[in-house]
């Protein structure tokens, strides 16, 4: 996917965020979970069968609006894709290359 189609992806997400309103956000928070919108995915694959991906997303709602974290997803996701999490406080620490 090219670097525009993803930009738009991300900002068609943004949109269809931005057009609920604060208490409608308010509920879906509490309800199902911090809706965040995927910006960058991670080359490589982690686990011991390659079935996690590492991706940078952008949380988009409460008071940690517009904080970029990192987070394991496993399954398929591309940019511009909304991901509901439940858990948003920490992120995943830094991979350190093994020593041999």
């Amino acid at each position: 996917m090219s670097s525009i189609e993803e930009r738009k992806r991300i900002e068609e997400a943004e949109a269809l965020l931005e057009s609920r309103s604060p208490e409608e956000m308010e509920n879906i928070v509490k309800t199902i979970g911090m809706p965040c919108i995927v910006e960058w995915i991670d080359p490589d694959r982690y686990g011991r069968a390659g079935e996690i991906i590492r991706v940078r997303c952008r949380l988009m709602a409460g008071k940690d609006k517009g904080r970029i974290i990192t987070r394991n997803v496993k399954g398929p996701v591309r940019v511009g894709d909304i991901l509901m999490l439940r858990e948003w406080e920490r992120e995943v620490p830094k991979v350190k290359a093994r020593s041999r």
